[in-house]
């Protein structure tokens, strides 16, 4: 369930690929485990933190949580989100951008 977020139906089949090609290649792929939720893209939407598998089916994905910004740091790989970090950088709604890791 992804509730009311965007999907670009036209890419799926890529991702699928892409998902497989990592598998056979030995690549881990590391997905978001929480996800900041609102019923709405709006700087006045009440935010709520849950896991990546069960967004509300009345709101829509808007940024990794902190969970999911820790891991990414700490691998040291840039991140990839099908935009940047969050739709956008109000602070109502969206404060889990992912932190950049430090240098070694």
């Amino acid at each position: 369930e992804i509730g009311t977020s965007l999907v670009e139906n036209e890419m799926l089949d890529i991702v699928k690929g892409l998902i497989e090609s990592a598998k056979k290649n030995g690549v881990k792929l590391i997905l978001p485990t929480d996800i900041v939720v609102a019923p709405s893209f709006s700087a006045d939407a009440t935010p709520t933190l849950v896991a990546a598998d069960a967004i509300p089916a009345d709101q829509m994905g808007l940024d990794i949580g902190p969970e999911s910004a820790s891991t990414s740091a700490a691998t040291n790989v840039p991140a990839t989100w099908g935009n940047s970090f969050g739709r956008s950088k109000t602070d109502a709604c969206f404060r889990c951008t992912a932190p950049k890791p430090s240098p070694t």
